[in-house]
């Protein structure tokens, strides 16, 4: 830069450089004034940046210029005690920066760890305390942690971003198919799509759609229920087993018995129960009995389980009612259990009428018998 004579420009180099009224004006002269932003105090911006140590109080106010090098690895705690002004620094090492809402208030209210490169602008109030509202990262990697992650995945066609840990991201694939679903916007609209309708639907075991490539998939892994297994209740003299608490919504119960047997001769029975207690009449159908010859009879205060047993007996098998009609509560029952003490066979069908939804289940050795061993348990299917 060419100095510039104050001989020939004294009255504007006076009134500009007001500083220096004698000599003429060099390169290391050129400072610009400007009014203070808080509180119209003279400050000068500089073409050199002043260079300081990382320091627990680090006075960024007390420096000659408003740009600031900083060196060394320090832990800062303070910027000190310097009111309304500010400062524009540069890191070359780094230094903690450690959030305090008395002395250095930081973007991310937390700490930061600075880098060689980083760049930040920090403001004092009329109280002293610093606030940096500009925290710029070398890498141009955002501060906040979520950004900071999708910051470091890598954008490709056809994918999502998506947080796999609290701190990190990933991208995932989504297939033509599953962004067809993407602007749906109902449930309806995307049962249409996908290809099905309101109903129970088949009792599929899978209920994945995370991977669906088209709508048969689709169709595959979506469950039109949710499926629930009670307890397993081990038979040691009881006389009944009550499963309770089945949802007014199911739509389908599974008995299942495994070596079950009583301590006499009294034939088991399944009573079905709502909200006001268990039925114990009208119940419809037939347990066929074969072995070696066939014999049957009619149910009534129960749904029969086997007929014609005795102490040895020891029975297996499943047991199915099925919701017929939801308005009026008509229920379908069939059941196939076999003998492991002989050969026999049961075979059942039957239906009920309870008047009101099916919320417990009772399998009762009838009489004054117990269940002296075997397993039952309970399967439901609901919405």
């Amino acid at each position: 830069m060419t100095a510039v004579s104050r001989s020939t420009d004294s009255t504007n180099v006076n009134s500009v450089f007001a500083d220096n009224t004698t000599g003429d004006i060099s390169a290391g002269d050129t400072r610009t004034q400007y009014s203070n932003i808080r509180d119209s105090a003279p400050f000068w911006f500089d073409d050199v940046a002043t260079t300081i140590a990382a320091a627990a109080t680090t006075s960024l106010g007390t420096t000659s210029t408003r740009f600031i090098n900083l060196t060394g690895s320090t832990t800062i705690t303070s910027f000190g005690s310097t009111s309304n002004s500010f400062a524009f620094v540069r890191f070359d090492s780094t230094p903690t920066l450690t959030h305090n809402s008395t002395a250095i208030n930081l973007p991310t209210s937390t700490n930061i760890v600075a880098a060689a490169g980083d760049t930040m602008f920090a403001v004092s109030g009329s109280t002293g305390v610093w606030k940096v509202h500009n925290y710029n990262r070398a890498t141009d990697i955002p501060l906040n942690i979520a950004l900071n992650a999708l910051g470091n995945t890598t954008p490709a066609a056809s994918t999502f971003p998506y947080f796999p840990t609290s701190t990190t991201a990933s991208a995932a694939v989504i297939t033509p198919f599953a962004l067809s679903l993407l602007d749906d916007i109902n449930s309806a609209s995307a049962r249409a799509t996908i290809g099905v309708g309101l109903g129970t639907g088949d009792l599929v075991a899978a209920n994945n759609l995370s991977d669906v490539a088209n709508s048969n998939t689709a169709r595959q892994n979506l469950a039109a229920f949710t499926r629930t297994s009670s307890a397993v209740v081990t038979c040691t003299n009881q006389v009944a087993v009550d499963f309770t608490g089945l949802p007014a919504s199911t739509f389908r119960i599974e008995l299942m018995m495994m070596d079950l047997s009583t301590n006499g001769s009294s034939n088991p029975v399944v009573l079905v129960g709502s909200s006001g207690g268990f039925k114990t009449s009208g119940y419809l159908g037939t347990i066929v009995s074969i072995s070696g010859t066939a014999s049957a009879w009619n149910h009534g205060a129960g749904f029969g389980v086997a007929s014609n047993i005795v102490s040895t007996t020891v029975l297996q098998g499943t047991m199915v009612l099925d919701l017929l009609d939801s308005t009026n509560h008509l229920w379908t029952m069939a059941g196939t259990l076999g003998g492991s003490n002989a050969a026999f066979l049961f075979h059942a069908g039957g239906a009920v009428s309870l008047g009101a939804p099916i919320t417990q289940i009772r399998i009762i050795a009838n009489a004054v018998d117990q269940f002296d061993s075997g397993k039952v348990n309970v399967r439901y299917y609901h919405p």
